[in-house]
């Protein structure tokens, strides 16, 4: 008896496991289809070249992401900058016009 509650146990285990494992690719597949960018998305050699262009110091890290711009969902580019004074500046601008959205010191 208790050898088939064991047995039922570990089968149901696996069960559940294979369900997550194999159902997560799905969920973040769709994910992926929601955030789709669109295809007028402004390089990233551009916005390296207009942030050192307007900014002294030196590019930390690049991300892109989708954020709020004026109450709507716009993918963003946020820059993190290490000023010459040793402070770290977070830009971002509109991924598409390259405009400066936001401005952190």
């Amino acid at each position: 008896m208790k050898f088939i509650l064991i047995i039922r146990a570990v089968f149901l285990v696996m069960l559940l496991s294979t369900t997550l494992v194999f159902g997560a690719p799905l969920a973040l597949a769709d994910d992926i289809r929601d955030m789709q960018m669109p295809n007028e998305v402004a390089s990233l050699r551009d916005l390296l070249e207009m942030v050192n262009k307007t900014h002294q110091g030196k590019i930390l890290e690049v991300e892109m992401e989708q954020g709020d711009i004026d109450g709507k969902k716009k993918w963003v580019y946020e820059v993190k900058l290490l000023t010459r004074k040793g402070k770290v500046h977070e830009l971002e601008y509109n991924a598409i016009t390259l405009d400066l959205v936001k401005s952190e010191k």
